[in-house]
């Protein structure tokens, strides 16, 4: 692949886009709430050219939303497996510090979230607390209706199955030491092994995960 065109279009990814998890209620899952990851960024439909390299040089499944009468288009990726495609590809051409800490948390989040696990309590308060450090980083989801997390975390270690003490205190280490109670803090992503966490097509999210 061409570096310079990747380069560019990480710089591009950087001023438009985003690294997230969206966090929906939903009444039909167990804890009433479901995680979906996604990659976000608005482009204009009048560059036409760089939405064209993106789709050559990331071989992803691409969702187009357009904006009426703004000729812009929202770009979303929501595969999993596409995700770390997406990643795996610009990462190492990513240059802001607050990028690359995304990196790492969504990269955490699909070491921690596995399809056909069903997550314990902890497992659960350390994904929210991924979530929670992503719109800390996020400064345009300022003016978006979010999902409280705190509250949500409230209501987990509320319940008499999880101490808030030990199981909120416990949680937030393992988000902090990389999934390791004690040890070191995430990685920097130019040391990460993104292929490590790209798991097979059978263990693979093509859906949100289901908090049941």
């Amino acid at each position: 692949m061409d570096t310079q065109i990747l380069n560019w279009l990480a710089g591009i990814f950087e001023g438009e886009g985003t690294i997230t998890i969206n966090v929906e209620r939903d009444k039909h899952r167990r804890y009433g709430f479901r995680l979906s990851p996604r990659i976000m960024f608005t482009i204009s439909l009048k560059d036409e050219h760089a939405i064209k390299l993106f789709e050559e040089h990331i071989p992803v499944k691409w969702y187009k939303n357009y904006k009426k009468g703004k000729d812009l288009a929202r770009i979303v990726i929501k595969k999993r497996e596409d995700i770390i495609t997406f990643l795996n590809i610009l990462s190492p051409f990513f240059r802001l510090p607050t990028t690359k800490r995304k990196v790492e948390l969504m990269m955490k989040f699909f070491e921690l979230v596995k399809r056909y696990k069903r997550l314990s309590k902890e497992e659960l308060i350390q994904a929210l607390l991924i979530v929670k450090e992503l719109r800390e980083l996020q400064k345009r989801t300022q003016n978006m209706k979010k999902t409280d997390i705190d509250a949500l975390i409230k209501e987990l270690t509320g319940s008499p199955e999880c101490s808030a003490s030990a199981g909120l205190g416990s949680a937030r280490r393992e988000v902090e030491n990389g999934g390791r109670t004690n040890g070191p803090h995430f990685r920097h992503p130019d040391s990460l092994n993104l292929e490590a966490v790209a798991f097979s097509n059978a263990a693979s999210i093509s859906r949100p995960l289901r908090c049941a």
